[in-house]
Protein backbone atom coordinates (compact mmCIF):
# COMPACT_ATOMS: atom_id res chain seq x y z
CA UNK A 1 0.00 0.00 0.00
CA UNK A 2 1.28 3.43 -0.74
CA UNK A 3 0.18 6.15 0.41
CA UNK A 4 -0.25 9.82 -1.43
CA UNK A 5 0.29 13.06 0.03
CA UNK A 6 0.19 16.71 -1.30
CA UNK A 7 2.73 18.94 0.04
CA UNK A 8 3.20 22.73 0.29
CA UNK A 9 -0.20 23.29 1.27
CA UNK A 10 0.98 26.20 3.63
CA UNK A 11 0.53 29.60 2.59
CA UNK A 12 4.13 30.88 1.05
CA UNK A 13 6.12 32.94 3.65
CA UNK A 14 5.15 36.03 1.11
CA UNK A 15 1.58 36.05 3.14
CA UNK A 16 4.07 37.35 6.70
CA UNK A 17 4.74 40.21 4.76
CA UNK A 18 1.23 40.60 3.55
CA UNK A 19 -0.02 40.48 6.91
CA UNK A 20 2.62 42.77 8.06
CA UNK A 21 1.76 45.71 5.99
CA UNK A 22 -1.84 44.84 6.30
CA UNK A 23 -1.45 45.68 10.00
CA UNK A 24 0.62 48.63 9.02
CA UNK A 25 -2.87 49.91 7.12
CA UNK A 26 -5.02 48.86 9.78
CA UNK A 27 -2.90 50.80 12.72
CA UNK A 28 -3.18 53.76 10.26
CA UNK A 29 -6.83 53.43 10.16
CA UNK A 30 -6.98 53.70 14.32
CA UNK A 31 -4.53 56.53 13.77
CA UNK A 32 -6.46 58.52 11.86
CA UNK A 33 -10.11 58.13 13.77
CA UNK A 34 -8.22 58.75 16.80
CA UNK A 35 -6.69 62.09 15.41
CA UNK A 36 -10.20 62.88 14.22
CA UNK A 37 -11.80 62.28 17.70
CA UNK A 38 -9.30 64.65 19.56
CA UNK A 39 -9.42 67.37 16.68
CA UNK A 40 -12.79 67.30 15.97
CA UNK A 41 -12.42 67.78 12.14
CA UNK A 42 -10.08 66.62 9.26
CA UNK A 43 -9.27 70.41 8.91
CA UNK A 44 -7.29 70.40 12.11
CA UNK A 45 -5.09 67.79 11.17
CA UNK A 46 -2.02 68.87 9.12
CA UNK A 47 -1.59 67.62 5.51
CA UNK A 48 1.06 65.44 6.18
CA UNK A 49 -0.17 63.16 8.75
CA UNK A 50 -2.92 62.63 6.30
CA UNK A 51 -1.02 62.27 3.49
CA UNK A 52 0.93 59.29 5.93
CA UNK A 53 -2.15 57.90 7.31
CA UNK A 54 -3.70 57.97 3.56
CA UNK A 55 -0.61 55.87 2.31
CA UNK A 56 -0.40 53.71 5.12
CA UNK A 57 -4.23 52.80 4.58
CA UNK A 58 -3.78 52.09 0.92
CA UNK A 59 -0.63 49.77 1.56
CA UNK A 60 -2.80 47.86 4.06
CA UNK A 61 -5.69 47.39 1.77
CA UNK A 62 -3.56 45.95 -1.29
CA UNK A 63 -1.45 43.66 0.96
CA UNK A 64 -5.01 42.41 2.44
CA UNK A 65 -6.34 41.89 -0.92
CA UNK A 66 -2.82 40.40 -2.38
CA UNK A 67 -2.68 38.20 0.68
CA UNK A 68 -6.37 36.81 0.13
CA UNK A 69 -5.27 36.45 -3.45
CA UNK A 70 -2.27 34.12 -2.41
CA UNK A 71 -4.72 32.02 -0.02
CA UNK A 72 -6.85 31.10 -2.37
CA UNK A 73 -4.30 30.74 -5.39
CA UNK A 74 -2.75 28.31 -2.85
CA UNK A 75 -5.56 26.78 -1.84
CA UNK A 76 -6.88 25.99 -5.74
CA UNK A 77 -3.43 24.50 -6.60
CA UNK A 78 -3.44 22.24 -3.35
CA UNK A 79 -7.23 21.30 -4.30
CA UNK A 80 -5.75 20.50 -7.60
CA UNK A 81 -2.67 18.25 -6.45
CA UNK A 82 -5.54 16.33 -4.36
CA UNK A 83 -7.96 15.65 -7.14
CA UNK A 84 -4.68 14.53 -9.27
CA UNK A 85 -3.80 12.09 -5.94
CA UNK A 86 -7.59 10.44 -6.55
CA UNK A 87 -6.81 9.79 -10.69
CA UNK A 88 -2.97 8.24 -9.94
CA UNK A 89 -3.05 4.68 -10.52
CA UNK A 90 -0.22 3.04 -8.42
CA UNK A 91 0.99 -0.77 -8.40
CA UNK A 92 4.54 -1.83 -7.42
CA UNK A 93 5.61 -1.47 -11.09
CA UNK A 94 4.21 2.25 -12.07
CA UNK A 95 2.58 5.02 -11.61
CA UNK A 96 -0.21 5.46 -14.74
CA UNK A 97 -1.36 9.33 -14.80
CA UNK A 98 -4.69 10.52 -15.78
CA UNK A 99 -2.97 11.69 -19.26
CA UNK A 100 -0.09 12.26 -21.18
CA UNK A 101 2.63 15.17 -19.88
CA UNK A 102 5.80 15.66 -20.16
CA UNK A 103 7.89 14.14 -17.36
CA UNK A 104 11.22 14.84 -16.57
CA UNK A 105 13.72 12.55 -14.29
CA UNK A 106 15.95 14.17 -11.93
CA UNK A 107 17.20 14.63 -8.07
CA UNK A 108 15.01 16.80 -5.63
CA UNK A 109 17.09 18.51 -3.08
CA UNK A 110 16.32 20.87 -0.54
CA UNK A 111 18.34 22.58 2.82
CA UNK A 112 16.80 24.41 6.04
CA UNK A 113 19.11 24.69 8.64
CA UNK A 114 22.66 25.70 9.65
CA UNK A 115 25.34 24.86 7.13
CA UNK A 116 29.18 24.33 8.49
CA UNK A 117 31.94 25.81 6.17
CA UNK A 118 34.85 24.37 8.35
CA UNK A 119 35.10 26.76 10.85
CA UNK A 120 32.23 29.27 9.52
CA UNK A 121 28.35 28.84 9.69
CA UNK A 122 25.46 30.27 7.58
CA UNK A 123 21.72 29.92 7.70
CA UNK A 124 20.24 28.63 4.37
CA UNK A 125 16.30 27.67 2.80
CA UNK A 126 15.95 26.43 -0.41
CA UNK A 127 14.90 23.38 -2.65
CA UNK A 128 14.99 22.54 -6.29
CA UNK A 129 15.06 19.94 -8.97
CA UNK A 130 18.06 18.66 -10.76
CA UNK A 131 17.15 17.00 -14.27
CA UNK A 132 19.43 14.04 -14.97
CA UNK A 133 17.94 13.11 -18.28
CA UNK A 134 15.57 13.83 -20.84
CA UNK A 135 11.83 15.72 -21.07
CA UNK A 136 10.01 12.44 -22.54
CA UNK A 137 5.93 12.05 -23.20
CA UNK A 138 4.72 9.74 -21.21
CA UNK A 139 1.68 8.84 -19.14
CA UNK A 140 3.50 5.73 -16.86
CA UNK A 141 6.35 6.74 -14.39
CA UNK A 142 8.32 3.75 -13.98
CA UNK A 143 8.86 2.82 -9.70
CA UNK A 144 12.02 0.99 -10.27
CA UNK A 145 13.19 4.67 -10.99
CA UNK A 146 12.50 6.50 -8.42
CA UNK A 147 12.76 3.49 -5.73
CA UNK A 148 16.50 4.84 -4.72
CA UNK A 149 18.23 5.37 -1.60
CA UNK A 150 17.08 8.67 -0.31
CA UNK A 151 17.92 11.31 2.90
CA UNK A 152 15.38 12.21 4.45
CA UNK A 153 15.91 14.35 8.07
CA UNK A 154 14.23 16.57 10.17
CA UNK A 155 15.08 17.58 13.66
CA UNK A 156 14.05 21.42 14.90
CA UNK A 157 15.27 24.11 12.56
CA UNK A 158 17.45 21.71 10.67
CA UNK A 159 15.89 19.91 7.78
CA UNK A 160 17.72 18.15 4.74
CA UNK A 161 15.74 16.09 1.62
CA UNK A 162 17.98 14.19 -1.21
CA UNK A 163 15.78 11.85 -3.67
CA UNK A 164 15.10 10.25 -6.61
CA UNK A 165 11.94 12.51 -8.47
CA UNK A 166 9.93 13.51 -11.77
CA UNK A 167 9.05 16.86 -12.76
CA UNK A 168 5.71 16.52 -14.47
CA UNK A 169 4.74 19.82 -17.40
CA UNK A 170 1.41 20.08 -18.41
CA UNK A 171 -0.28 17.63 -15.92
CA UNK A 172 -1.39 20.68 -14.07
CA UNK A 173 -1.64 24.24 -14.01
CA UNK A 174 1.45 24.50 -12.66
CA UNK A 175 4.92 21.95 -12.89
CA UNK A 176 4.70 19.56 -9.79
CA UNK A 177 7.12 17.33 -8.77
CA UNK A 178 6.60 13.61 -7.65
CA UNK A 179 8.96 11.58 -5.04
CA UNK A 180 8.90 8.73 -3.83
CA UNK A 181 10.20 7.63 -0.41
CA UNK A 182 10.06 3.72 0.02
CA UNK A 183 10.22 1.97 3.35
CA UNK A 184 13.13 -0.93 2.45
CA UNK A 185 15.98 1.38 1.62
CA UNK A 186 17.89 0.94 4.63
CA UNK A 187 20.26 -1.93 5.18
CA UNK A 188 22.62 -2.66 8.44
CA UNK A 189 26.10 -5.01 7.65
CA UNK A 190 25.58 -5.95 11.45
CA UNK A 191 22.69 -6.20 13.23
CA UNK A 192 24.26 -5.05 17.17
CA UNK A 193 26.40 -1.89 18.75
CA UNK A 194 27.63 -2.14 22.06
CA UNK A 195 29.06 1.23 23.52
CA UNK A 196 30.60 1.72 26.95
CA UNK A 197 31.77 5.09 29.21
CA UNK A 198 33.57 4.54 32.40
CA UNK A 199 35.13 6.81 35.03
CA UNK A 200 34.66 7.75 38.70
CA UNK A 201 31.54 9.28 37.55
CA UNK A 202 30.11 5.68 37.15
CA UNK A 203 29.48 3.37 34.31
CA UNK A 204 27.55 3.81 31.49
CA UNK A 205 26.47 1.11 29.17
CA UNK A 206 24.32 0.68 25.65
CA UNK A 207 23.19 -1.61 23.39
CA UNK A 208 21.79 -1.01 20.02
CA UNK A 209 20.06 -3.37 17.75
CA UNK A 210 19.81 -2.64 13.85
CA UNK A 211 16.38 -3.54 12.05
CA UNK A 212 15.07 -2.66 8.76
CA UNK A 213 14.57 0.72 9.14
CA UNK A 214 14.25 1.22 12.85
CA UNK A 215 17.13 1.53 15.91
CA UNK A 216 15.99 0.00 19.10
CA UNK A 217 17.91 -0.88 22.54
CA UNK A 218 18.89 0.38 26.11
CA UNK A 219 21.04 2.71 27.98
CA UNK A 220 22.02 1.78 31.65
CA UNK A 221 24.10 3.79 33.99
CA UNK A 222 25.23 2.53 37.33
CA UNK A 223 26.38 4.30 40.16
CA UNK A 224 29.01 6.55 40.62
CA UNK A 225 30.82 8.77 43.66
CA UNK A 226 29.20 12.19 42.03
CA UNK A 227 26.24 12.54 40.21
CA UNK A 228 26.19 12.17 36.62
CA UNK A 229 23.90 11.64 33.38
CA UNK A 230 24.87 9.19 30.57
CA UNK A 231 23.12 10.36 27.70
CA UNK A 232 23.04 8.35 23.72
CA UNK A 233 22.97 10.31 20.91
CA UNK A 234 22.34 9.75 17.51
CA UNK A 235 24.66 11.87 15.22
CA UNK A 236 25.27 12.57 11.54
CA UNK A 237 26.81 14.61 9.09
CA UNK A 238 25.59 14.90 5.67
CA UNK A 239 27.24 16.67 2.12
CA UNK A 240 25.21 19.19 0.87
CA UNK A 241 25.52 21.73 -1.51
CA UNK A 242 24.24 25.65 -2.15
CA UNK A 243 22.64 26.20 -5.57
CA UNK A 244 25.39 27.88 -6.23
CA UNK A 245 27.20 25.08 -6.09
CA UNK A 246 29.42 25.68 -2.79
CA UNK A 247 29.95 22.79 -0.52
CA UNK A 248 29.04 22.45 2.70
CA UNK A 249 27.88 20.50 5.64
CA UNK A 250 24.50 19.97 7.52
CA UNK A 251 25.20 18.10 11.31
CA UNK A 252 22.47 17.20 13.64
CA UNK A 253 22.33 14.83 16.40
CA UNK A 254 19.02 13.58 18.26
CA UNK A 255 19.14 12.25 22.09
CA UNK A 256 17.50 8.71 21.77
CA UNK A 257 17.97 7.75 25.97
CA UNK A 258 19.06 9.69 28.81
CA UNK A 259 19.38 8.40 32.25
CA UNK A 260 20.69 9.34 35.77
CA UNK A 261 20.43 5.96 37.33
CA UNK A 262 18.91 2.61 36.48
CA UNK A 263 18.00 1.42 32.35
CA UNK A 264 16.06 3.23 29.51
CA UNK A 265 14.65 1.82 26.46
CA UNK A 266 13.97 3.52 23.69
CA UNK A 267 13.11 3.22 19.53
CA UNK A 268 13.62 4.92 16.53
CA UNK A 269 12.00 4.96 13.21
CA UNK A 270 14.67 5.40 10.20
CA UNK A 271 12.05 6.34 7.55
CA UNK A 272 8.25 6.21 6.81
CA UNK A 273 6.96 2.60 8.13
CA UNK A 274 4.91 2.24 4.09
CA UNK A 275 6.28 3.71 0.86
CA UNK A 276 5.38 7.59 0.52
CA UNK A 277 4.45 9.05 -2.82
CA UNK A 278 4.50 12.83 -2.60
CA UNK A 279 3.35 15.82 -4.66
CA UNK A 280 4.87 18.67 -4.39
CA UNK A 281 5.36 22.38 -6.01
CA UNK A 282 9.15 23.26 -5.77
CA UNK A 283 8.24 25.63 -2.48
CA UNK A 284 10.72 26.37 0.86
CA UNK A 285 7.02 25.15 2.75
CA UNK A 286 7.55 21.75 1.41
CA UNK A 287 10.64 21.02 3.61
CA UNK A 288 8.75 22.49 6.14
CA UNK A 289 6.17 19.76 5.57
CA UNK A 290 8.43 16.64 6.42
CA UNK A 291 6.27 16.11 9.72
CA UNK A 292 3.43 15.87 8.14
CA UNK A 293 4.76 13.99 5.94
CA UNK A 294 6.51 11.09 7.51
CA UNK A 295 3.98 11.20 11.17
CA UNK A 296 6.65 12.07 12.62
CA UNK A 297 8.66 15.22 15.12
CA UNK A 298 12.14 13.72 13.66
CA UNK A 299 12.25 11.43 10.62
CA UNK A 300 15.23 9.88 9.40
CA UNK A 301 16.60 8.51 5.95
CA UNK A 302 19.96 7.55 5.60
CA UNK A 303 20.83 7.23 2.07
CA UNK A 304 23.46 9.41 2.03
CA UNK A 305 26.13 10.82 4.80
CA UNK A 306 28.07 9.55 8.07
CA UNK A 307 25.61 8.39 11.06
CA UNK A 308 26.83 7.49 13.44
CA UNK A 309 25.76 6.78 17.69
CA UNK A 310 27.17 8.69 20.87
CA UNK A 311 27.63 7.67 24.11
CA UNK A 312 28.03 10.40 26.44
CA UNK A 313 29.03 10.46 30.40
CA UNK A 314 28.87 13.63 31.87
CA UNK A 315 28.13 15.79 34.98
CA UNK A 316 29.67 19.07 36.02
CA UNK A 317 33.20 20.16 34.44
CA UNK A 318 33.36 16.44 33.33
CA UNK A 319 32.66 14.34 29.99
CA UNK A 320 33.21 11.36 29.05
CA UNK A 321 32.10 9.70 25.57
CA UNK A 322 32.37 6.99 23.38
CA UNK A 323 31.13 6.82 19.42
CA UNK A 324 30.30 4.00 17.20
CA UNK A 325 29.42 4.65 13.32
CA UNK A 326 26.34 2.99 11.97
CA UNK A 327 27.67 0.00 9.61
CA UNK A 328 25.04 0.67 6.74
CA UNK A 329 25.47 -1.68 3.66
CA UNK A 330 25.44 0.35 0.68
CA UNK A 331 23.56 -0.87 -2.94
Amino acid sequence: MTKVVVLARRYHRGNVVSLALAGMGLVGISLFMISLALRGDVGAVPRDVLWILSSMILVGMASIAMSVWERLNTKARWEEAQRLAQELHISHENIRLPKRAKVELGILEGVMGILNYGSMAKYAAWIEFRPKGGVLEADTIDIAALRHPYTLVRRKLNAYMLAPAVRIRGLLSQPIVLCYLGSDHVRFSQDTIRLAVADGQGIARAMVRLGEGRLWGWLEKAPGRRAARARLELVGEIPVREPGGQAATLAFNCTLATVREGTAKFSCDLGPGEPILAILYLEEDALLSLKELTGGEVAWGLGRGRYGLRLVLASRGRRREATAELPIARG
